[in-house]
């Protein structure tokens, strides 16, 4: 059975401006399950907020039931554009990861929790929060119409059939039109 995650990032404060030696900060936030590159989500960047960055962005990820027992949401937050694009580490803000049985645990299922973490830098040091709400909810599925009624002998409203073409159909016409050959 699948589920969704929905991720609202409201906004990140007192970060670590990576980007001090050029100018601001231009920050945007990335969410993902564990290891799963496939469901990376990312709000825009918020090339104003500098180190208080907000983006009141909502972002879904699908994660399947099996997942929940061990799988974590991993949040990180980057700079835009960093100072060497050979690298990418150096545009790192912070990261935090919540595991994914706390928030079934705390709300359980349509239930929004609100988040305010610190962010640890890549180092290991512990620099700025975020502030985010998730909620999990069951995927819904539209329900599939219903099939059509089944035909009952001596039923006024269907025709039977009377093979082709029907008895009351008139003869076909010529086929020939004046000018053609």
């Amino acid at each position: 059975m699948a589920s969704d995650l929905d991720i609202t990032f409201h906004s990140a404060r007192d970060l670590k401006n990576v980007n001090w030696k050029v100018g601001e900060l231009c920050a945007y936030a990335v969410a993902w399950i564990d290891d799963n590159d496939q469901t990376k989500v990312s709000t825009r960047v918020d090339s104003s907020g500098d180190t208080d960055p907000k983006w009141e962005e909502k972002l879904t990820i699908p994660v399947n039931k099996s997942q929940l027992q061990d799988a974590r949401l991993v949040v990180a937050i980057y700079h835009e554009k960093p100072e060497n694009p050979l690298k990418p580490e150096k545009a790192k803000v912070g990261s935090v990861s919540v595991p994914l049985m706390e928030v079934v645990d705390a709300g359980g299922f349509e239930e929004t929790l609100d988040y305010s973490l610190k962010l640890k830098r890549p180092s290991g040091r512990p620099h700025g929060k975020v502030e985010f709400s998730v909620r999990l909810r069951e995927k819904r599925y539209a329900a599939a119409a219903p099939p059509p009624p089944a035909y009952k002998s001596g039923d006024e409203s269907s025709r039977a059939y009377q093979g082709y073409p029907p008895q009351d159909y008139p003869p076909p016409q010529s086929y020939a039109q004046p000018g053609y050959a």
